[in-house]
């Protein structure tokens, strides 16, 4: 049963991946897997842009790199509308939880979940100095 449905998963993501290949065109889909995304704040909008991503195969290639960091912790009142969250993650970093559900999605996700306030000293992070 666990083999059939890893199977399926993976069949699932490479359909996803050769329907993306066929619209955007394999040079297109490089360039989007070799993207850099700094995403701040791991709330509606930052899950739903980090959901997207992950579908879209954003930073998943060669020298693609998605960063996202949120100081929070999961509350119960998220649960309703920052769907990357369960139950279980009620008082979890929310950027870790978002990651890890976002790698669910699209295993060669590159994505480096942060608990950083934004500001000019985190540069070096995203510059590769960190």
């Amino acid at each position: 049963m666990l083999f059939v449905l890893f199977f399926l998963s993976h069949v699932r993501y490479a359909i996803i991946t050769i329907s993306k290949v066929a619209v955007f065109g394999s040079n297109f889909q490089k360039k989007l897997g070799a993207l850099r995304y700094f995403i701040v704040g791991a709330g509606a909008i930052g899950c739903e842009l980090l959901k997207n991503f992950a579908m879209l195969g954003v930073g998943a290639g060669e020298g693609g790199q998605i960063f996202i960091t949120d100081m929070d912790l999961i509350e119960k009142s998220n649960l309703n509308r920052q769907f990357l969250f369960r139950p279980a993650d009620v008082k979890s970093s929310k950027s870790l939880k978002a990651s890890e559900a976002a790698l669910v999605m699209n295993g060669d996700l590159k994505v480096r979940p942060l608990l950083l306030t934004c500001g000019v000293v985190d540069v070096g992070i995203l510059e590769g100095r960190v």
